[in-house]
């Protein structure tokens, strides 16, 4: 299948969706709005995930568990290069992002995610 266009309504929603359960720490919410068989890299980390289980091990073990800021993540939907993606931070200093996700879209599940962790792109969004 091909990609969503830019500006597809439901790649528009189905970013709606994916802040929303960020910015909620729902994770089971997070893995609904993905593909079995999704791809999660983290440039320049030479670590990739590929598979709904093992982003689910990330989410728990990393994002939402170790690194998570104490007040939670604050979040803000966007486009990167005409793709869904959204900046976030910590709640606890909203105004100061420290990343930036892109998502990809097919058949109306996220196919690829790209985690930019570079405070200096985020804050360009």
């Amino acid at each position: 299948m091909p990609a969503a266009a830019p500006g597809d309504p439901f790649a528009g929603r189905l970013l709606e969706a994916y802040v929303r359960a960020w910015a909620a720490d729902d994770i089971d919410a997070l893995l609904a709005t993905m593909r079995e068989d999704v791809r999660l890299a983290m440039p320049p980390s030479p670590a990739w995930y590929t598979g709904r289980a093992a982003v689910g091990v990330l989410l728990r073990r990393w994002i939402f568990g170790a690194l998570r800021p104490p007040g939670g993540y604050a979040t803000r939907a966007t486009k990167a290069n005409g793709q869904a993606a959204f900046v976030f931070g910590s709640k606890d200093d909203p105004e100061r992002p420290i990343g930036v996700v892109v998502l990809s879209v097919e058949a109306a599940a996220i196919v690829d995610i790209i985690a930019f962790l570079d405070e200096g792109l985020a804050a360009r969004f």
